[in-house]
């Protein structure tokens, strides 16, 4: 089982640098309008995302339970949900511009996951039930689309700011 808890581990790193390396690109992007630019951070965090769900479902499978009981499993869930909303936004409203201001959001999250404990403990009996998947899995989707919408307010202000200067 310990192979499986270090692959996990391993999977959830290349996410973050996935997420990262996304990020960069994304603020590079809006730096200099570079459409390749935002083509590899949408590339990258698309193969993050990929990468998080298997270090998810490697999680679920070490713990036994769902992947979101403890404080690092759901700031992990949380970032992946982020990163999942903004690029269906991206991909509906075609704003590549949003991902120098959703990405950051991800990563600081899965940064301050990596400060948390990640030793997987029993479920607590109150929590062994099939509505925890179906209650907090619906809660992650709306805060997930409430940090990718308070990403389209930062955006919002800061082309305002730019415009008034």
């Amino acid at each position: 089982m310990s192979g499986l808890v270090s692959l996990e581990h391993g999977f959830t790193t290349l996410a973050f640098g996935a997420y990262l390396l996304g990020t960069v690109l994304y603020i590079l992007y809006i730096g200099f309008r570079m459409e390749s630019s935002a083509m590899f951070g949408r590339l990258f965090l698309g193969v993050g995302v990929v990468v998080h769900a298997v270090s998810v479902v490697l999680r679920g499978i070490n713990s036994g339970h769902a992947p979101f009981s403890n404080m690092f499993e759901s700031l992990s869930f949380f970032a992946w949900g982020v990163v999942i909303i903004f690029l269906i936004v991206e991909w509906r409203y075609k704003m590549a511009v949003l991902g120098g201001f959703a990405a950051p959001i991800a990563v600081l999250i899965m940064a301050y996951a990596s400060l948390m404990s990640k030793e997987a403990a029993p479920l607590v009996p109150a929590l062994q039930s099939y509505w925890l998947w179906i209650h907090v899995i619906t809660c992650f989707i709306a805060y997930a689309s409430f940090a990718v919408a308070f990403s389209a307010s930062l955006m919002y202000f800061a082309k305002e700011d730019l415009n008034h200067k």
